[in-house]
């Protein structure tokens, strides 16, 4: 399987988190540096981000650079990169989380054919989810820092 497939940069964040997102191990200069995922556009450390997705490149310059992403994002991505035969593996327990976590509308469907159908079809023509989504996700679903004191 290869690298999931990004739809263009994420939103810039002003803050300055002080900490990793993921497993709140404090930032600093010399041993650990923040790294931003390039799907959620949150704050994390080198460990944290040890996955990879493919990122359009900018400009006059085709193809895609391989690019890090959380833990949080890249299972959500490799979702998305699925093809139905991929998805029916799946359990649905899973695949609800996924619909819920970028706000796809699956109401109404009570077959998992149907419902991977669903997932599908929320897709654009790129294979990624429509912006509006991936915003949802960001604003809704990704976890905040378990306790608010960095270790």
């Amino acid at each position: 399987r290869g690298l999931p497939l990004l739809s263009g940069p994420p939103p810039e964040y002003s803050a300055n988190e002080p900490a990793c997102r993921k497993c709140n191990k404090e930032f600093n200069v010399i041993f650990t540096r923040s790294r931003r995922c390039n799907h959620c556009g949150y704050s994390y450390c080198h460990s944290c981000t040890d996955f990879q997705a493919l990122m359009p490149r900018r400009g006059s310059e085709s193809g895609y650079d391989a690019v890090p992403v959380c833990g949080y994002c890249i299972e959500y991505l490799q979702i998305t990169a699925c093809g139905k035969g991929q998805l029916k593996l799946h359990p649905m327990a899973k695949l609800k989380r996924y619909a819920k976590a970028y706000n796809i509308d699956v109401s109404g469907v009570l077959e998992k054919d149907e419902f991977i159908d669903r997932l599908i079809s929320a897709r654009t023509a790129s294979g990624c989810l429509p912006p509006a989504n991936e915003a949802y996700y960001r604003k809704h679903s990704v976890p905040n820092r378990a306790n608010a004191r960095p270790r």
